[in-house]
């Protein structure tokens, strides 16, 4: 089952589903400041560890789920964090730590 962010997210970016997404190598960012950030504002809710299981249905997805989604562009992940959402906290993060955070989930790609 989709998660809901993953439902949303597929349904907003639906028309860019032939735009290759880049390398999360060639993205801006810090793989290791954004693990760091996952796990002080993000693990209270969802699994940021790479390999950590999906959650449950109706819980929050689990981070190695969203890199695994072939639709989880870097710019759907930073529309996603820029969006308010009921179950989620207004978090407000500099673009360097949305940046940071969208390459470190792009990093967890399996076969990678």
């Amino acid at each position: 089952m989709r998660t809901y962010a993953s439902l949303i997210l597929g349904i907003l970016f639906a028309g860019l589903a032939g735009i290759v997404a880049a390398p999360a190598q060639d993205l801006p960012g810090d793989a290791e400041a954004g693990q760091a950030l996952a796990v002080a504002l993000c693990a209270a809710c969802h699994a940021v560890e790479e390999g950590a299981p999906d959650a449950a249905a109706g819980q929050p997805a689990a981070f190695q789920s969203l890199a695994d989604d072939p639709a989880m562009t870097a710019l759907a992940l930073r529309v996603f964090m820029r969006t308010s959402h009921r179950d989620m906290p207004n978090l407000i993060l500099t673009d360097t730590e949305c940046d940071d955070i969208i390459v470190y989930i792009l990093g967890l790609r399996s076969g990678r």
